[in-house]
């Protein structure tokens, strides 16, 4: 059993079919194959009775644009709870970063 489907890449950014393939590795043998806008995406199931395993692999895409989708959503949020944090245990911080960049 051989699979093949096109994956948009404005819908699903490659960093996202990348991680749904490898969540998918030990199951299936990939190959994949596209341009800038779209991807072809070939996969052979390891063992013959996985029969949903198509679905199941289309799923895992919709997944992981959730999840980098809402990683991106809050980024900036993580990015400044850091930066408060250090500030906050190590006021002088950011003077000795200014300070090492001058040198």
């Amino acid at each position: 059993m051989f699979f093949q489907f096109k994956v948009n890449l404005e819908i699903f950014p490659i960093k996202v079919v990348r991680n749904a393939i490898n969540s998918y590795l030990d199951k299936a043998y990939f190959l994949i194959d596209g341009d800038k806008n779209e991807l072809m995406v070939n996969f052979m199931p390891k063992n013959k009775k996985e029969s949903n395993l198509e679905l199941e692999f289309k799923n895992q895409l919709i997944n992981y644009s959730f999840y980098y989708n809402e990683f991106d959503k809050t980024k900036n949020l993580k990015e400044t709870i850091v930066a408060r944090t250090v500030l906050t245990n190590n006021p002088d911080y950011f003077e000795e970063v200014l300070f090492e960049d001058d040198l």
